[in-house]
Order: C-alpha cells, then sequence, then structure tokens
C-alpha cells in the first residue's frame, strides 16, 4: 500500500527512514510493507526495480528445478 505521508500510515512507528533497496532518505509517495519479522519502506521506483529482479530470481529457480513454482 502506498501513502502520501507518513502520518497516513497506520503502522507510523515502524516507518523507516531509509529505503530499504537504495538506503537514500525517503520521500513520500513511498511503499511500506509489514511482514511477520520486520518492515520495509521503498521507493516506488525501487520497489519496481527490487520486485523485478525478485520475479528473475523465481523464474531461474523454476528454470534450474525443472518445475514451476506455485504462487
Amino acid at each position: 500500500m502506498a501513502y502520501l505521508r507518513s502520518i497516513d500510515h497506520p503502522y507510523h512507528s515502524t516507518l523507516q527512514e531509509y529505503c530499504f533497496y537504495c538506503g537514500s532518505p525517503i520521500s513520500y509517495p513511498a511503499i511500506h510493507r509489514v511482514g511477520n519479522t520486520g518492515s520495509i519502506t521503498l521507493h516506488t521506483n525501487c520497489a519496481v526495480d527490487l520486485s523485478i529482479k525478485i520475479m528473475a530470481d523465481v523464474n531461474h529457480m523454476q528454470n534450474d528445478m525443472q518445475r514451476r513454482i506455485r504462487l
């Protein structure tokens, strides 16, 4: 979920000052994800770049295993 300002965020206390991907200071709008073990905050462009790299890793893994990974 994207938020315009940090004060709009329901998990305001877990927001990070720096992007998880590039390490630059966060400006809004930004992407913030909360999981079981923590949270990450990303610039919107960094979220796209990271998503592409993760999907490429999944594709390589599927090719190496010779089977499709169910999502």
